[in-house]
């Protein structure tokens, strides 16, 4: 028995040009999703934090709480985070329940999805200056 293997590359390229469309993230009127840090909480182990800030995705900001592990080694800081995001928030209808209930019965694409994340930064001499940073993703 033979199965034909399936043109992997040519599905990743249909998949990746319909979530660059209007009907997911609509990479051309919104061509970066942006997270603006507004604050940083401590874990209740070492090096777990909670990155409090803004997402924004398709023009839409909402609040939301990322959990990371932090660490350190010589002047590098590591700091890994995960979040699950509900799409439906950011205007992202395609085959969603939240707004086509018709659909709850054949759903095959969840309203939430994974965001991850790995950072690295390398300290730098001191300044006397105040910097503010924002993470940028871009959808590729």
């Amino acid at each position: 028995m033979a199965n034909e293997t399936p043109n992997t590359s040519a599905t990743t390229d249909k998949l990746t040009e319909h979530l660059k469309s209007d009907d997911f993230f609509a990479v051309i009127k919104y061509p970066t999703a942006t997270f603006s840090l507004t604050g940083v909480l401590a874990g209740s182990e070492p090096g777990q934090f909670t990155l409090a800030g803004n997402l924004t995705i398709r023009g839409i900001t909402k609040p939301i709480e990322i959990p990371v592990t932090a660490s350190q080694a010589g002047d590098t800081l590591m700091v890994n985070g995960k979040a699950v995001v509900d799409r439906s928030l950011y205007g992202v209808k395609f085959g969603s329940t939240s707004f086509f209930k018709e659909l709850a019965d054949n759903v095959i694409i969840d309203n939430e999805f994974k965001l991850e994340f790995s950072l690295q930064a390398e300290r730098l001499a001191e300044t006397k200056t105040t910097a503010t940073t924002t993470a940028t993703t871009t959808t590729e």
